[in-house]
C-alpha cells in the first residue's frame, strides 16, 4: 500500500488529482481534464456560459 506521499507523486506524474485517481465513474477522464484545463483562462462570465450550455446538454 502506498503512503500518501507516494499516492501524490504517482498522481503528479500522471497530472491527474487525488480525487481523479480514486472516481470510478468518471467516463473520459483525459477530456474532462483538457476541458477544465481549457476553462482555467476563462473569464467569470465565460465561464457562466459554458456551464450553461454543460446544464442544457446534460438535460435527459
Amino acid at each position: 500500500m502506498p503512503t500518501i506521499k507516494e499516492l501524490i507523486s504517482i498522481c503528479d506524474y500522471f497530472g491527474i488529482t487525488i480525487e481523479q485517481f480514486f472516481a470510478e465513474n468518471v467516463k473520459y477522464p483525459d477530456l474532462i481534464q483538457q476541458a477544465i484545463d481549457g476553462m482555467n483562462s476563462l473569464s467569470e462570465a465565460d465561464l457562466s456560459l459554458v456551464l450553461q450550455q454543460i446544464k442544457r446538454l446534460s438535460k435527459d
